[in-house]
């Protein structure tokens, strides 16, 4: 995976070492953030899966993310993790938890989990609904004693306070599921619709100082570089940063279009579709057209961002906070 991902820095051969999937649109919460689900996607079809999981052994994708909607309620999701690690595929799934502790056998063969935590048990349940809070550390101790590892993806909205972020970080440090923080974006997931959550850019700034503070204290628990902290206190402005998307990344939707980003996924026409175009058409457009990102938020994509451009501080955080969890 090195050699490929130099080649891909270095040479300009460009290929999907890291795919996120969303395998359904479907979710069992409404949180205020996201319009997935209104498209209509459903759930990723046989054809769709055979393919990726073809493509994906075919130009040896490293890790694959099955995301959503919440991809738990995808009722081949043990078999699509299964088939994955069968084809050489390591698999991590993003959830917001609800159905971990009832699905932990059907998740066996995933690398890691990553579970959404937005704050205390007020702020979260806010966002999320009545029980999510509770139902995130049912789904953190179900995780530790089932042995996958976990980590922790907390947006930062209107809503959030200092009291939140510090309940996030100590949270991640007693379950050892370290946390990566973002902000709340202006649009809801999926969509070009205005976020009436996201929040005020300088109180996202002062938090965000917080969280550089936290990370002092609690450097393990905080998956965030100081770097990456630093990028995101830039937001909403444009903060141009080297870019891995259609170059090492790629995302796909239930119905099996391509998207270079995740971004763009509800804004911008796909790439092509995985059933005509196989897995390498956001990385041939990249070759044509090698425009760069100046709005990059997303906290985990942003530190990959910043390695794939070498940053020194960002490759030393990674190596000293996953402990487990790729």
């Amino acid at each position: 995976m090195k050699k490929d991902f130099l080649e891909s820095r270095f040479m300009g051969r460009f290929r999907p070492l890291f795919v996120s999937w969303f395998i359904t649109d479907k979710c069992n919460m409404h949180c205020l953030k996201c319009g997935r689900g209104r498209g209509g996607l459903g759930h990723a079809e046989a054809p769709v899966i055979d393919r990726v999981i073809e493509e994906a052994a075919a130009n040896k994708v490293w890790r694959i993310n099955l995301t959503g909607g919440e991809p738990l309620l995808h009722p081949a999701l043990g078999d699509i993790i299964e088939r994955l690690n069968h084809a050489g595929v390591r698999v991590s799934v993003s959830s917001n938890g609800l159905l971990v502790p009832e699905k932990l056998d059907a998740l066996a063969g995933a690398a890691g989990i990553s579970l959404s935590l937005d704050g205390g048990s007020e702020t979260h349940d806010a966002a999320r609904g009545p029980g999510s809070f509770e139902s995130v550390l049912a789904a953190l101790a179900a995780l530790r004693e089932y042995g996958i590892p976990a980590k922790i993806t907390s947006v930062i909205s209107r809503h959030t306070g200092e009291n939140d972020i510090e309940d996030v970080v100590k949270t991640a440090a007693e379950y050892g599921a370290p946390v990566s923080f973002q902000p709340l974006l202006a649009v809801q997931l999926g969509t070009s619709d205005p976020n009436p959550d996201a929040p005020d850019p300088q109180v996202f700034r002062a938090l965000i100082n917080h969280v550089i503070e936290l990370k002092e204290k609690f450097p393990r628990a905080i998956l965030n570089s100081v770097k990456g902290l630093r990028h995101l206190m830039r937001w909403p402005d444009d903060a141009p940063i080297t870019c891995g998307a259609g170059r090492f990344f790629c995302q796909i939707d239930p119905a099996g279009n391509l998207f270079a980003c995740g971004s763009s996924q509800g804004t911008e026409a796909p790439c092509g579709n995985i059933l005509q175009t196989g897995l390498m058409a956001p990385f041939e457009q990249k070759r044509k057209s090698c425009t760069e990102c100046s709005q990059c938020w997303c906290g985990e994509r942003v530190e990959a961002n910043l390695m794939f451009g070498l940053d020194p501080h960002a490759l030393i955080n990674y190596f000293r906070t996953r402990h487990g969890y790729d």
